[in-house]
């Protein structure tokens, strides 16, 4: 009878230890596939191509598809700082606008943001939350020239 328990474990140890090896295998195909991916990224990636072939993927006339992010970054040259506003499109990693200012106050932002909208009016300008981003001095001038944006905002997407 004291075997018994021992017989019930080991049977139990046997099925834990199968799952275990069954999620082993399924860890290593999925990495298997991951590699892949990323294999076909590596060989597909935009940004080895040049400026204008970058500029040819732009789809300037099609709001629907596109997305542009912006951002703003220092640079620190041999005395103060240099801040540098970006708005590039996702898809082709091509930089539509930009503008660079001592001070990290509004004027610049909003001068790269109408420079890049007077070009492309694009469906989704994506930022972070910084203070320049979410003031209504910065919303204006992209509400009204971003229809696709102020329809989205107005149905609460």
């Amino acid at each position: 009878m004291k075997s018994c328990p021992s017989c019930f474990q080991i049977k139990k140890i046997e099925a834990v230890k199968s799952e275990y090896e069954k999620q082993i295998q399924e860890l290593y195909a999925e990495i298997g596939r991951l590699t892949t991916q990323l294999s076909w990224l590596k060989k597909n990636l935009v940004s080895d191509l040049t400026r204008a072939k970058r500029a040819a993927l732009v789809k300037w006339d099609n709001p629907d598809i596109s997305i542009r992010n912006l951002d703003i970054t220092y640079i620190h040259p041999q005395k103060g700082w240099m801040y540098l506003v970006a708005i590039m499109d996702w898809y082709s990693r091509y930089v539509v606008s930009w503008e660079l200012d001592q001070t990290l106050e509004l004027p610049f932002v909003i001068e790269a943001v109408e420079k890049a909208l007077a070009r492309t009016k694009p469906e989704i300008m994506n930022s972070d939350q910084g203070s320049q981003f979410t003031s209504p001095q910065y919303k204006a001038p992209k509400r009204s020239r971003c229809p696709h944006q102020h329809g989205r905002e107005k149905q609460g997407h």
